[in-house]
């Protein structure tokens, strides 16, 4: 390959000029004082150091594509709450409609947290209620929720699990302890 450029000829910012359109390279520090002066970005693949342009270029590339594929996770998880909500189980239905759906303070259901739905969340007491089935307590189901409640803790809320022979069974002392539990928490939020 023919030097298109003298190796003497420096730029005024310290950088030589390019080689050659053909070899894919960034211009190379002259001297190791400039070389230094941008010791954080380190090497790049072909051997040269990257000017701190293209590396701030790079990141915010890369974090344009997180914040998209976040949007893209997030629309999914918004598609199957709606989806969870139109198919919803018996007990879901039934706490929904007979109780939680009029309840002063408001409750929604099947909603987004992180990585999960929940299927109730109250967000003045910062409470989530989870209507457990058969599927909670068979294989890995039991592992799977302590992860998800430990998730949902560490964002701030009490999760509560419910079972669906419990709701089946007794009904109205489950609402009731709904309500004493979304009281104490509101209490103990508006100490704070």
């Amino acid at each position: 390959m023919t030097k298109v450029v003298p190796e003497n000829v420096v730029a005024a910012d310290g950088f030589k000029p390019l080689q050659s359109r053909a070899l894919h390279r960034i211009a190379e520090p002259q001297n190791e004082l400039a070389r230094d002066s941008f010791p954080a970005f380190g090497e790049a693949k072909l051997g040269c150091t990257l000017p701190p342009v293209l590396i701030l270029t790079e990141i915010f590339v890369i974090l344009c594509l997180v914040i998209m594929m976040k949007g893209i996770r997030n629309g999914y998880l918004t598609e199957r709450a709606q989806e969870l909500r139109k198919n919803a189980t018996e007990q879901e239905r039934h706490l929904w409609y007979a109780f939680l759906h009029a309840y002063p303070v408001r409750f929604r259901r099947q909603v987004p947290i992180d990585r999960f739905i929940v299927d109730f969340v109250c967000s003045r007491a910062k409470m989530v209620l989870e209507l457990d089935g058969s599927q909670h307590f068979v294989e890995n189901g039991p592992a799977y929720d302590k992860e998800r409640d430990a998730i949902l803790e560490s964002r701030g809320y009490k999760v509560f699990r419910i079972t669906n022979s419990e709701l089946d069974d007794n009904f109205d002392g489950v609402c009731e302890w709904i309500d004493r539990t979304v009281r104490e928490r509101m209490k103990s939020r508006t100490k704070k």
